[in-house]
């Protein structure tokens, strides 16, 4: 969508990212623009992508977007510098999940942009703090002319765009009430926009469009009839021709704008409520069973509303689950349906996280829809069961990964395709590990490098004793899926070991000139003696 220059000016922060800042970023060739809108995990980030250097490396960019002037006041509020300083250091301090391929990625440089103006004074406060910290050759600062110049650049402007300018200058004086805003799209549709001059404008004077449609006993006008009750009745689109338009009452704006229109001709759309109002909730499943999932972070709107049936979607960037919520005012009841996001990446933690919840909707259960902001319950419903359950070895098997994704702080990525049978054996030994840390195994030679301290230890104890105990300590990585996944520190234990060298070593003790440090050869002294293997990691 393309805006005239003063409708960039006046947008909101939301509107600014979606519909100038991201369609910008894309036309200036970053790659996999992705929008936090508020998200947890968003540190300071609004909006992140990347580009290639001259030297094929990956350059990731982070956006700090603001709709307000930015000042160079010092005090901790929404545009000053302070705030703006906290999340420029935010965005360089924390890496982030790649939407593509989920894997942690750390910001290289940072934008500030602001349709508004960015003082100079705030430039050079917000810079002062980040020269300690050398960020400041990393960090840009964009308003709003700026940001018009790169607007003008990157995204089409043509005759037709110049003239909306003066035509919106001209409708800007048409109701005292309300303000006509005309965009025009990348196909070059023009839309019109009728937006409050002030709040509570619309309470003062509301728009009513006022019509009379009668439809024939004809299976055209059967066929209009029933699209257009339900779309009074519940809010779904539809597509109503105007042959069947009997009269039509337009409110004053649109007599001013449209004095001569044919109304018979074309067709009457109802489409999708445009509401920025928005209901941010948790789902709360408990099950009769004891089982219990929550689903946070909802960002529910209305999709239609209708005289018999309002539907709200969940429409948050990065969602697990596809959120439908209708309510019936009439009979005092709503249907709730929750499915999975099928366009996610697959990592592990996330597909636990869907199938667990899926599983418990499959059971009799409590569903609770609770306001994120006031903590109380608006709805709830009792189920004996919403789809299929999950199998248990299938919901295991996720739960294993999702304990080893969080053990090795980066995200899983499993594959969509089947597992071959060398994968299914590295997987059976790392689900052993992870529900049996400690086992024991027999062992015949185990070798190990000693300084001289270490090896006069060793003789000392061979002589008062006879035999050694030791242990070794490593890091135990498994490669599966193209990744290196650790399974953390493993310690084995040897007990009641000879030194199968001491002779050897006994001699290399006696020279002057010895190494740094002698290879120490242990064997048990009973074969059927058994090393103690330990995954501390995973030991509770």
């Amino acid at each position: 969508m393309i805006y005239i220059k003063e409708s960039v000016y006046s947008l909101p922060e939301d509107s600014l990212c979606k519909d100038v800042v991201i369609p910008l970023l894309k036309a200036m060739g970053y790659q996999d623009v992705y929008y936090y809108h508020g998200g947890s995990g968003e540190q300071g980030k609004d909006i992140v992508c990347w580009e290639k250097d001259k030297l094929g490396s990956r350059k990731n960019l982070a956006i700090v977007a603001k709709a307000i002037k930015i000042s160079g006041k010092a005090a901790y509020a929404s545009g000053t510098t302070s705030e703006i300083t906290t999340q420029i250091q935010q965005c360089f301090g924390g890496s982030y999940l790649d939407n593509v391929s989920a894997e942690p990625q750390k910001i290289h440089e940072c934008w500030v942009v602001s349709n508004k103006e960015i003082t100079k004074e705030a430039i050079v406060a917000i810079e002062s703090s980040l020269h300690s910290i050398n960020l400041v050759n990393n960090t840009s600062f964009i308003g709003f002319e700026k940001l018009w110049e790169l607007i003008e650049k990157y995204l089409p402007v043509d005759s037709v765009f110049n003239k909306l300018q003066e035509v919106g200058e001209v409708l800007s004086t048409v109701d005292p009430h309300y303000q006509p805003r005309i965009t025009l799209d990348l196909n070059n549709r023009i839309s019109l926009e009728i937006l409050e001059k002030y709040p509570g404008a619309s309470i003062e004077k509301p728009i009513v469009l006022s019509t009379v449609f009668q439809f024939p006993s004809t299976p055209e006008g059967t066929t209009a009839k029933e699209a257009f009750t339900r779309s009074i009745e519940t809010g779904e689109p539809s597509e109503i021709p105007l042959e069947f338009l009997k009269s039509l009452e337009l409110p004053d704006i649109f007599k001013t704008l449209f004095k001569e229109v044919d109304y018979k001709k074309g067709s009457l759309q109802i489409g999708e409520v445009v509401n920025p109002k928005h209901l941010f909730i948790k789902i709360q499943i408990l099950c009769r069973d004891g089982d219990k999932s929550e689903i946070e972070g909802i960002d529910l709107c209305v999709k239609w509303q209708g005289s018999k049936k309002t539907t709200l979607v969940n429409i948050e960037e990065n969602r697990l689950f596809n959120i439908s919520l209708e309510i019936y005012p009439e009979r005092s009841t709503a249907d709730i349906a929750i499915t999975k996001n099928k366009l996610l990446s697959r990592n592990a933690y996330q597909l636990f996280l869907i199938s667990y919840t899926l599983n418990c909707l499959s059971k009799p259960c409590s569903i609770k829809l609770i306001d994120q902001h006031t903590g109380l319950t608006f709805l709830s419903q009792e189920t004996e069961g919403l789809g299929e359950p999950i199998s248990q070895n299938e919901l295991d098997l996720l739960n294993d990964f999702a304990e080893l994704q969080k053990k090795n702080n980066f995200p899983i990525i499993l594959p969509l395709r089947s597992i071959n049978d060398e994968e299914d054996r590295i997987i059976s030994s790392i689900r052993s590990i992870v529900h049996k840390p400690i086992r024991f195994q027999k062992w015949v030679r185990q070798e190990a490098r000693f300084d001289a301290k270490g090896i006069n230890q060793i003789l000392q104890t061979i002589k008062d004793k006879g035999v050694v105990d030791f242990h070794i300590e490593a890091e135990q990585k498994v490669r599966l899926f193209e990744q290196d996944i650790s399974l953390g520190k493993m310690k084995i234990t040897f007990k009641n070991a000879i030194v199968e060298n001491i002779e050897e070593i006994q001699q290399k003790m006696e020279n002057p000139s010895m190494e740094s440090s002698i290879n120490v050869v242990f064997i048990p002294k009973n074969p059927k003696e058994k090393a103690r293997v330990e995954f501390l990691d995973w030991i509770l």
